[in-house]
C-alpha cells in the first residue's frame, strides 16, 4: 500500500513533490534539417590555369567530380579554410566559355558546378 499522499506505481502525482530533484533535459529538434554540402561560385579562370581551388561547405562529402563521363582529379586541402583543389584537363582549360561539372556527394546527391574559362587580360 502506497504511503499517504504518494502515488502508486503507474499513477501520476497530483502535485510536485519537493523530495525529488528537478530534472531538466534538452530535447533535440526532430524537424531540424541536416546541413547540406555546398559549393561557392567560382570567378572566371584564365585559359590554361590548373589546378583551381573550390570553396564551400562540407567539402569532405565530395566523392566525385565529372566533366561529362570523365572523372576529374581533386583533393581536399585542409588549410585554415578547407577547399577542394581540382585538376582541370586541357579539354577544359583550353576551351573558352562555361563548363558544367557534375559533383557527387557521399549521400549520392549531385550538384552542378560551373567553371568559366576566359582569355587572359592584357
Amino acid at each position: 500500500m502506497p504511503a499517504l499522499g504518494k502515488p502508486s506505481l503507474g499513477e501520476q502525482p497530483k502535485e510536485c513533490d519537493d523530495s525529488y530533484p528537478v530534472l531538466v533535459l534538452d530535447v533535440p529538434k526532430v524537424d531540424a534539417p541536416a546541413p547540406k554540402p555546398g559549393l561557392d561560385k567560382h570567378d572566371p579562370v584564365i585559359a590554361g590555369t590548373s589546378p583551381i581551388t573550390i570553396t564551400g561547405t562540407l567539402l569532405k562529402q565530395v566523392v566525385l567530380i565529372e566533366d561529362g563521363k570523365q572523372s576529374l582529379r581533386f583533393r581536399l586541402s585542409t588549410d585554415k579554410t578547407p577547399s577542394l583543389v581540382l585538376e582541370l584537363p586541357d579539354t577544359i582549360t583550353k576551351t573558352l566559355g562555361g563548363h558544367t561539372l557534375l559533383v557527387t556527394f557521399a549521400d549520392k546527391t549531385t550538384a552542378t558546378y560551373l567553371v568559366t574559362i576566359k582569355m587572359a587580360e592584357n
